[in-house]
């Protein structure tokens, strides 16, 4: 896992901007999944800037939504639908063969999330995959649970997701969420975890206790061997503490997804691989500390310190 600690949210916004591109220059037709909200907002005007200044940059990548509000009509301007295509896909100019989601009224919502999972079968894995935090640790709209769906399903919305943003108070019509699954989400390359503000720090702190519960379904991005999360300082108000549970944590990085079906009383734990981290300091980077080793290494870094996460 990394850590990049941003001063703020633009500068957040600005480090998220830049890994997005980073990851399109490595991969030019990736697969990019895109969440919607605040979090995301100010680091997609930065793309679509951008976009006008390099736009071959951007034209093979195909982006794929996230999530979407089940029942309202998809030109609503609450739907992640217009979100996405207001921020990004208009200001690109991205063709509609690029641009692949959820249907917002669809018929039968099981038949929607099937059609999801054979595109994504067919047309996966998510190479990048760009997440928000929700208050409650939700991840698009697998909410707590006692059990997390690892596949594309209908969810229904807690009270925090009702009150998201996005909506502007406006709740009519949305009969419940549809979204990628748990699974969906740690089967990507890589995931990108954008969190901003002092209203996230509670959720920042929980997430920094590796207890990884359906629960708190964000808990589970411990399991990506491949997570960046940049955030401001804001969202770290704990940040003392988060730096020194990082230093001395157990990351689980292994994949056993039997694990979304368990029921909430099982140690999860206990059946994943240990790691350890190794603190590194200055050019030479030699180990300052150094737990048990097994299996490769993962580079990280807080602020500009660097770490080695030992699986």
């Amino acid at each position: 896992m990394t850590l990049v600690v941003s001063a703020d949210y633009e500068a957040m916004s600005r480090s998220g901007a830049e890994f997005i591109m980073g990851a399109i220059r490595r991969v030019p037709d990736a697969l990019v999944c895109l969440p919607t909200g605040s979090s995301p907002a100010r680091a997609y005007e930065l793309l679509a800037a951008h976009g006008r200044l390099e736009p071959e940059l951007f034209g093979r990548v195909r982006w794929l939504k996230l999530d979407e509000w089940g029942g309202l009509p998809i030109d609503h301007p609450a739907t992640c639908e217009r979100y996405l295509l207001d921020r990004l896909m208009i200001p690109l100019e991205v063709p509609a063969a690029r641009f692949f989601g959820w249907q917002s009224q669809p018929e039968d919502a099981d038949a929607e999330c099937q059609r999801m999972a054979d595109w994504l079968a067919a047309h996966g894995p998510i190479d990048l995959c760009v997440l928000g935090l929700g208050l409650n640790g939700h991840l698009g709209f697998n909410e707590p649970a006692p059990a997390l769906q690892p596949g594309p399903h209908v969810a229904a919305l807690s009270s925090a997701s009702l009150t998201h943003s996005m909506l502007g108070g406006e709740r009519a019509g949305i009969r419940y969420g549809l979204t990628l699954g748990m699974a969906d989400i740690l089967h990507s390359r890589r995931l990108l975890l954008l969190v901003n503000g002092a209203h996230k720090a509670e959720a920042m702190r929980r997430l920094a206790e590796r207890q990884i519960t359906p629960e708190f379904p964000a808990s589970f991005l411990w399991l990506h061997p491949a997570l960046t999360i940049i955030a401001d300082r804001a969202a770290l108000a704990e940040t003392d503490a988060i730096r020194a549970d990082i230093r001395h944590q157990i990351v689980p990085q292994t994949a056993g997804f039997s694990m979304l079906q368990d029921n909430g009383g099982t140690d999860l734990r206990r059946r994943l691989a240990r790691a350890c981290i190794v603190e590194r300091a200055g050019e030479d980077r030699r180990p300052i500390r150094c737990a048990e080793r097994q299996g490769r290494q993962f580079l990280g870094c807080i602020g500009n310190r660097h770490y080695d996460v030992v699986q």
